[in-house]
């Protein structure tokens, strides 16, 4: 028998105020943020501000990758600030999520994620999908659910029609 548990969720349009209170349980002091480039430009502010406003510090913010495959994950395993991190924050849709859970397991840090689109799992569960370097398809990795997931309802609201299915 295999047990997995589930993730904890905020959602609403004012969910990012719960950041402090879902963070005093875990002894966190600095966070990371990895993430797609159109999540991180559209999320990073808002969340930035509600960390150091509460005391908390953002030791970086990178960029995943294109893609979610094992050259990425690397990068950003060997990356000083991620290992620096005490919690990763991961945003964005399935492969950025994929790919950052990713770190989070090799790093055996907690994960928060901060989901843009509505069309994807990856944002809740313990499963990455990965790729190799031409794009197609690699392997399963089954990192840890990432322990919160918060899901800004206006974030998801604005995202682009396509990504409604």
């Amino acid at each position: 028998m295999t047990t997995n548990y589930m993730s904890n969720y905020s959602y609403g349009p004012d969910c990012f105020k719960e950041i402090p209170e879902v963070l005093d349980k875990y002894k966190v002091h600095k966070v990371i943020f990895i993430g797609g480039e159109k999540a991180l430009k559209s999320l990073q502010a808002d969340v930035k501000s509600v960390l150091e406003n509460n005391g908390f510090a953002v030791t970086g913010s990178f960029v995943y990758g294109k893609d979610a495959t094992q050259a990425n994950i690397d990068r950003l395993v060997a990356t000083p600030e991620v290992q620096d991190a005490d919690i990763i924050f991961g945003f964005g849709g399935g492969r950025a999520l994929d790919t950052v859970k990713m770190v989070a397991k090799a790093l055996d840090k907690t994960i928060f994620t901060f989901p843009t689109i509505c069309s994807n799992c990856s944002a809740g569960t313990g499963i990455s999908v990965l790729y190799k370097e031409d794009g197609s398809f690699d392997r399963y990795g089954y990192p840890d659910v990432p322990a919160h997931v918060f899901i800004n309802t206006s974030v998801i609201a604005k995202a682009p029609k396509e990504y409604f299915w």
